[in-house]
């Protein structure tokens, strides 16, 4: 089961990538990419409380001049994979999260 919920979860990264070059549907909803993640995993509870996080970190942030602003969806993403796959601690898997998404961000801006 860990494998299907794996390669799941990079099916869905996969179409975060996709969405980000088209209609932007998913991408910059951490609500939303935090449901689908969280069914994808089996505990809605624990990844709509990361989701719920990373959605009010991402409602005050404009992305106004040469400013980076993190990918809060990926940020969802990675956080509800590591608060899962490993101790359920949430506030841990939040900072290993929103590092990711800043470090991700500035790979992408290099793009």
């Amino acid at each position: 089961m860990e494998i299907i919920q794996g390669i799941l979860i990079i099916a869905l990264a996969f179409w975060m990538v996709l969405d980000q070059q088209g209609f932007v549907i998913t991408t910059w909803y951490p609500a939303i990419i935090g449901m689908i993640a969280g069914i994808i995993m089996g505990d809605v509870t624990t990844a709509m409380i990361i989701a719920g996080t990373f959605q009010l970190m991402a409602l005050g942030v404009a992305n106004i001049g040469g400013s980076s602003v993190p990918n809060y969806g990926l940020a969802t993403l990675v956080g509800v994979y590591v608060a899962l796959r490993t101790t359920h601690d949430i506030e841990n898997a939040k900072a290993i999260a929103l590092e990711q998404s800043v470090f991700l961000s500035e790979c992408w801006a290099f793009n």
